[in-house]
């Protein structure tokens, strides 16, 4: 199994944040403060772990509540149902 590095090239990109961390023996690892601020992430947030091309990524989880009102100004006027009002 190879390791999965960064390149010198993924750690300098801009627009990146390189970061390092360590695993701890009960496989925990400490998101860096600036990072943790950065995402306004608290403590027991639940985050999704994706494994994708050798890298593990780490998506913080959004409430469902965050997403109310991102569909302001659509005309919602559109034929329905009676069953469906």
């Amino acid at each position: 199994m190879v390791p999965c590095q960064p390149s010198t090239a993924e750690r300098t990109a801009p627009g990146t944040s390189f970061r390092p961390a360590k695993l701890s023996p009960k496989y925990q690892v400490v998101i860096p403060p600036s990072i943790r601020k950065a995402f306004g992430l608290t403590p027991g947030q639940a985050i999704d772990v994706v494994v994708y091309d050798g890298r593990i990524t780490l998506v913080p989880v959004k409430p469902i509540k965050s997403l109310r009102g991102i569909a302001r100004g659509i005309d919602s006027r559109v034929p329905r149902d009676d069953d469906r009002v």
